[in-house]
C-alpha cells in the first residue's frame, strides 16, 4: 500500500472477485484512482479474515461496488421476468450447485443476464458491506463498450482473461451475440471468433475487432497477425494500467 494515501469515507470501494483472487481499487468520488491491490480468496472464510485485517479494505467507504468474474451466464430478453422460468433457462446449459444463489442483471433495457455466484462469499460481503452493489463483469463490460469505446459499424468486442473471455457480436440487424467461453491461450479466442463469424454469416469485408486486455496476456502484434488475414480493422483499446479489465470497467460504470 502506497504512504501517501490518506483514507477518507467519502472514497468509494470497487472490488472484483474471481474464483481465488481478490482485486481492489479505491477512488475518490471523482472515480480518481487512490489505490489498488490484489489478493488470494479461495473460500468464504479467507475472504472473512481478508475483509477483516486487509488495510485499506477494512474501512468505512461511501459506496462499494462488486463485480463478479468469470461465473457464468445467461443473457434473455427482460420482458421474461418469471424467476422460476429463468432458473429453468440457466439449468438448460449450466448446473447449481447447493451454495450457488442465481443473481439477475441488466445490460440495457431489452437485455438481462443472470449468472451463478457462490452465496457463502455474499453472505460474507454483506455483512461487512451492507451498502453493498454487485453486477456480473459482462454488465460493466457492455456499458463500457457503449459509452466509453464506442464502436461503429460491425464489430466483435473481446474481453481477454486468462482463464476466460467475454464476447459481444454487433452487426446491421443489432446486437447478434453475448458470450462467454473457456480458453486457455490465444488460439482458443481465435477458434471462438471464427466460430462467431461462421455461424452468424458475418461480412468480415466491414467487420472490426476490438481487443480488450488488462493483463496483457498477448503481444498486440500477435493478435494481429493471427487476426489480419480475415478481419481488416483491429484495433486494441487502451487501459489504464495495475487493474484488470473488469475493474476498468466497473469504474467507468461507477
Amino acid at each position: 500500500m502506497s504512504t501517501d494515501y490518506s483514507h477518507s469515507i467519502r472514497n468509494r470501494l470497487f472490488l472484483v472477485l474471481g474464483s481465488d483472487e481478490l482485486e481492489y481499487s479505491i477512488t475518490n468520488n471523482a472515480l480518481e484512482k487512490l489505490l489498488a491491490g490484489k489478493t488470494a480468496v479461495t473460500d468464504s472464510a479467507m475472504l472473512e479474515q481478508v475483509l477483516s485485517t486487509v488495510s485499506p479494505i477494512n474501512e468505512i467507504f461511501s459506496s462499494v461496488s462488486l463485480t463478479w468474474v468469470g461465473s457464468h451466464f445467461l443473457c434473455y430478453p427482460s420482458m421474461f421476468t418469471n424467476t422460476s422460468d429463468q432458473k429453468k433457462l440457466y439449468l438448460t446449459s449450466y448446473t447449481l450447485r447447493p451454495s450457488d444463489k442465481l443473481l439477475n442483471g441488466s445490460l440495457n433495457a431489452d437485455i438481462s443476464v443472470a449468472y451463478a455466484i457462490d452465496n457463502t462469499l455474499l453472505t460474507v460481503l454483506k455483512k461487512r458491506f451492507p451498502n453493498l452493489v454487485y453486477r456480473h463483469e459482462i454488465e460493466s463490460l457492455f456499458k463500457y463498450v457503449q459509452s466509453d469505446v464506442k464502436p461503429t459499424g460491425n464489430y466483435v468486442v473481446i474481453d481477454r482473461n486468462e482463464s476466460h473471455c467475454l464476447m459481444i457480436v454487433k452487426d446491421a440487424d443489432g446486437i447478434r451475440l453475448i458470450n462467454q467461453y473457456d480458453i486457455k491461450e490465444l488460439n482458443d479466442v481465435f477458434y471462438f471468433v471464427m466460430l462467431a463469424i461462421e455461424q452468424l454469416d458475418l461480412d468480415i469485408e466491414v467487420l472490426s475487432l476490438y481487443w480488450i486486455d488488462g493483463a496483457k496476456l498477448d503481444r498486440f502484434e500477435d493478435i494481429k497477425s493471427l487476426f489480419e488475414n480475415y478481419i481488416k480493422h483491429i484495433i486494441e483499446v487502451e487501459l489504464p494500467e495495475g487493474i484488470s479489465s473488469a475493474m476498468t470497467t466497473s469504474i467507468a460504470c461507477g
